[in-house]
């Protein structure tokens, strides 16, 4: 039980520095926003918050999660590599989103991600698929117009 809880504290030491430098990263990008309605404000004023966020949440759970740390905890960590390559092609997914949102836009590029990632971590199947599609597009465009019209955002 003891050897759990110290391979949890490695665990959550290493999402936690993750936070962090996502958080960083997504503070860094939220500056390059377009300006907006919000002009005394600036269209990055959301993210930032968002991000910074992140960043103290991340930052509080690295702390607290590395008093329990230890070189033996470190060494028993074993991660699935196999158990979670939807979790992981979705991550990757979504990097590709990131890269190519500018070029492709929001609206395909959010309908194809949330797609996507609905087929991928349903499990492949044809039932999914619809599913991906159906959900994909009314999140994006919930998500699109509500962002262009009611906070009136650019996106891309």
């Amino acid at each position: 039980m003891e050897a759990r809880k110290r391979q949890k504290a490695v665990l959550d030491l290493i999402f936690g520095l993750a936070c962090v430098v996502v958080g960083c990263l997504a503070f860094y990008a939220s500056s390059n926003v377009r300006t907006s309605a919000f002009e005394r404000l600036g269209a990055g004023f959301i993210p930032k918050i968002v991000s910074g966020g992140m960043v103290v949440l991340g930052l509080w759970l690295s702390i607290a999660s590395a008093r329990s740390v230890d070189r033996k905890a470190i060494g028993m960590i074993s991660f699935d590599i196999k158990g979670n390559l939807p979790v992981i092609a979705v991550l990757l997914l979504f990097a590709a989103l990131a890269a190519t949102l500018e070029t492709v836009g929001f609206r395909i590029g959010a309908f194809a991600f949330v797609a996507l990632s609905v087929w991928i971590l349903g499990g492949f199947g044809r039932r999914e698929l619809l599913q991906g599609i159906v959900v994909g597009g009314i999140l994006t465009l919930m998500v699109y117009y509500g962002l262009k019209e009611l906070l009136r955002l650019m996106l891309p």
